[in-house]
């Protein structure tokens, strides 16, 4: 699973940096949202940990350009100034969870990842199965159109 942080805050990024690396989890960081959505065009993610007070694009905005280069990306909104309107905007744009800074629970910052990280498996293996059941559904039409034809040739070889 590959993580994308984005934060102004090298302490920040340290933090994300060595709290990932015990799970294994492949890192890369980013110290703005330009810097962070140049590497999103590079290659693809399944989380993004993003500060909401960046300098230049804010996190939100980061967020939102975010989604549409890789809308199956899911995002984590980090801040140490959550307002309700924040919060609000983070969960309508998709984010599925927002963490207040100082992180005074590691367990729960873990938990709110690998709930993230498990929500974009879970719509990749939906996906999938959506793909073979659309494939199935093609080959026993085209199965069934055959056993028609086959009828069909049945019905008229009777009739001679």
């Amino acid at each position: 699973m590959k993580i994308l942080i984005i934060d102004d805050e090298e302490v920040v990024l340290e933090f994300f940096q060595e709290l990932l690396a015990e799970d294994d989890y492949s890192v890369s960081v980013a110290k703005n949202g330009e810097e962070g959505l140049e590497v999103m065009g590079r290659e693809f993610f399944n989380l993004l940990i993003v500060d909401k007070n960046l300098p230049g694009i804010n996190g939100l905005e980061v967020i939102r350009k975010a989604k549409k280069l890789s809308p199956d990306t899911e995002a984590i909104m980090v801040t140490g100034y959550a307002s309700f309107e924040s919060v609000t905007e983070a969960l309508e744009l998709g984010v599925i969870s927002y963490i207040t800074k100082p992180f005074e629970d590691i367990t729960k910052v873990k938990e709110n990842i690998k709930r993230a990280l498990e929500k974009q498996d879970n719509k990749f293996k939906f996906r999938k199965k959506m793909e073979e059941m659309t494939e199935t559904n093609k080959r026993l039409t085209e199965f069934n159109q055959q056993m028609q034809a086959e009828l069909e040739r049945l019905k008229k070889l009777r009739e001679e």
